[in-house]
């Protein structure tokens, strides 16, 4: 007859620690998912290269899809440039993650707008007033 505070063998070998959960998601680290992107392949100087990279986070579902989300994007892909010298690539893929107002994170400054403004004039995506006649 077994005492009741012998540990049996089996008991032994299944004790585990307990699973590190998230706290954001409340999911187990195992099963938090990432879109996988890529923006090392465009120029972020080039306004073809930072359109293109607009396209595939949003649709990614990652970015704001429209005008202002590629003037906000364009925004962002001159503040990494600027603020990102060793990694510019990571650093915009970390504003896509977070938000460009997001927490640890430089908000955009004025001469990145006024270069956003910029890139958006060589797309020929600047909206024109029209005053009436």
């Amino acid at each position: 007859m077994r005492s009741k505070h012998s540990i049996s063998k089996s008991n032994s070998s299944k004790a585990r620690w307990p699973r590190a959960v998230s706290v954001k998601s409340g999911r187990e680290a195992s099963q938090r998912r990432r879109q996988p992107f890529k923006l090392g392949c465009f120029d972020l100087r080039n306004p073809i290269d930072i359109y293109s990279a607009h396209q595939l986070v949003s649709n990614l579902g990652l970015w704001a899809d429209g005008h202002e989300g590629l003037f906000q994007f364009a925004m962002a892909a001159v503040m990494a440039r600027r603020l990102g010298s060793r990694n510019p690539h990571g650093y915009l893929a970390r504003i896509v993650q977070r938000g460009l107002w997001g927490k640890g994170l430089h908000g955009p400054a004025e001469r990145d707008e006024r270069a956003a403004k910029g890139i958006m004039a060589e797309l020929d995506l600047v909206p024109t007033r029209r005053i009436p006649a």
